[in-house]
């Protein structure tokens, strides 16, 4: 259950982490029923999905709006793809070239393999191109040219 005075104070926040074999089967049904609740808290408008990997939800933008916490709301509901591949594009070219763990600092909720596709995006835009491979793997930008010294 959300307690208003955690609305309050934007903190709405619940995680489950099971380890090891269920003892008490009914504490699983009760995980369910709560689990039930989120649909109809979309439906209703009272909750949205974030765009981050994994499925999570926010409180909606109307309610961070009457908190007035909308920069909280950006801020949770993380950032859309084409604002990422900016983020991404953004820093290779102001660092003139970038590795993964960078990224990883840029974009912290998402997944490693979000990035490269992220990254892939980019470079059959013409946009970036790497040197290396794996984590020694360097991303600068433009389109690679025969006479690249990046190496």
């Amino acid at each position: 259950m959300v307690w208003p005075s955690s609305i309050a104070s934007g903190l709405c926040y619940v995680w489950v982490t099971l380890h090891g074999e269920l003892r008490n089967p009914e504490f699983l049904r009760v995980l369910e029923r709560i689990a039930a609740f989120i649909p109809p808290l979309v439906e209703e408008g009272f909750l949205e999905p974030t765009n981050r990997a994994k499925p999570a939800y926010v409180l909606a933008r109307r309610l961070h709006a009457a908190l007035r916490q909308s920069g909280v709301y950006t801020r949770r509901k993380g950032l859309d793809r084409e604002t990422n591949k900016e983020l991404l594009l953004k820093h290779i070219t102001e660092s003139q070239g970038a590795r993964m763990e960078e990224f990883r600092q840029i974009l912290p909720f998402l997944e490693r393999s979000q990035i490269q596709v992220l990254l892939r995006e980019l470079s059959e835009a013409g946009r970036v191109h790497h040197h290396g491979t794996t984590k020694a793997a360097r991303w600068f930008p433009g389109l690679i040219l025969r006479d690249c010294n990046h190496e």
